[in-house]
């Protein structure tokens, strides 16, 4: 034979028990609602009372007014279902986190897959891609390990290169005069010595030098006010030479003393 219990809930002097019918998750009930919901009554503890399910509410929100006992049967049966999905819902998460433990996860979600059916299909999806996620984190740690390798390489054989210009480099400056870098090719140092042993040094440079610093913006326009060809001299293909004035060190010679002179010593002039 059932039990039943009454609970009378006090208020504010005046206030009456306000009946709402049976218990909806989307409406607002106040201070001493009343409602329907799995075989008993219940009054509202508190105002702005919506979406709290009398029968997993731990007493914060609902009193049983009257009930049996097997109600009350129901009432602990779905708190205690409550506790284990937020069990499961706790154990799914950690089974997101750590691929290592998701088999035991999932191992226990279908062990409890008779209490909450839905928390049991969660917890295998949830398990499936982590899973997934394991097997495509395990392809790009290969991908960046083969990555990393070839740049390893690449790195290597850059250096090798660079190592290998750097000597060239060094050989198309530094290279000893006459020797070649490459076929036919020498270095800057080759022609720059080649170049050196053939300067050419006026003999008349110190005067040359002496008659530029002496040479004044007034000379040079003075030279500038000259008519152009007013000066002009065309130097004769031939002369005689009686033009040359011969010295105590410059003589002239003729021919036949040229010849008789090539014969001393062997040596031709």
């Amino acid at each position: 034979m059932a039990t039943f219990k009454l609970i009378v809930a006090k208020g504010v002097k005046g206030d009456g028990i306000i009946w709402r019918g049976e218990w909806s998750a989307g409406t607002t009930y106040d201070y001493i609602s009343a409602v329907s919901r799995g075989g008993a009554s219940w009054i509202s503890k508190k105002n702005q009372n919506v979406g709290h399910d009398p029968l997993t509410d731990d007493g914060t929100w609902w009193d049983c007014m009257v009930a049996d006992s097997l109600a009350e049967g129901y009432r602990d049966e779905a708190l205690t279902y409550r506790n284990q999905a937020e069990n499961f819902a706790e154990s799914a998460a950690i089974s997101a986190e750590n691929a290592a433990t998701s088999a035991s996860n999932a191992a226990t979600s279908e062990a409890n897959a008779a209490i909450s059916e839905t928390n049991a299909a969660t917890s295998e999806a949830n398990a499936l891609e982590s899973a997934n996620n394991a097997a495509e984190s395990e392809s790009n740690a290969a991908a960046s390990e083969a990555n990393a390798l070839e740049s390893a390489n690449n790195a290597y054989t850059s250096e090798i290169h660079a190592l290998s210009s750097e000597n060239k480099a060094e050989k198309w400056a530094e290279e000893n005069e006459d020797i070649e870098v490459e076929t036919g090719k020498y270095s800057a140092k080759h022609w720059a010595t080649k170049a050196a042993e053939n300067v050419h040094v006026h003999e008349n440079k110190p005067i040359l030098d002496a008659t530029e610093e002496a040479f004044t913006t007034a000379l040079k326009t003075k030279l500038d006010g000259i008519e152009e060809n007013a000066n002009k001299y065309i130097h004769p293909a031939t002369h005689s030479l009686d033009m040359i004035t011969e010295t105590a060190t410059l003589k002239i010679m003729t021919k036949d003393e040229r010849d008789r002179l090539s014969t001393l010593g062997g040596i031709p002039i």
